[in-house]
């Protein structure tokens, strides 16, 4: 997928939607399929990141529904081995 992103902050036109919350370009950005969902700012932040940060939960269950991921979880892969960290913390926030 195209990684299309501004050279200051690294974000994304998803990144930019979640921060006006603008659920409209978020849902346009996901329906094309033309952009990674969990792609990183140059801070390492996903928009998954930037809507939790935002306490904008209309945001963050549609980025889950879409795949997003948060960059805490992608560390939490990376370092662990068991079956279970294969679980989408995200996914099971968003549950309670």
């Amino acid at each position: 997928m195209p990684s299309v992103q501004e050279r200051k902050r690294g974000q994304s036109v998803l990144h930019d939607a979640v921060n006006c919350y603008d659920m409209d370009i978020v849902n346009a950005v996901l329906s094309s399929r033309s952009l990674d969902v969990n792609l990183k700012t140059y801070d390492g932040l996903t928009a998954l990141d930037m809507a939790i940060s935002r306490r904008w939960n209309e945001g963050e269950r549609v980025l889950v529904l879409a795949g997003g991921r948060t960059s805490h979880i992608d560390s939490v892969h990376s370092d662990s081995t068991s079956n279970e960290s294969d679980m989408d913390w995200s996914v099971a926030f968003m549950r309670l």
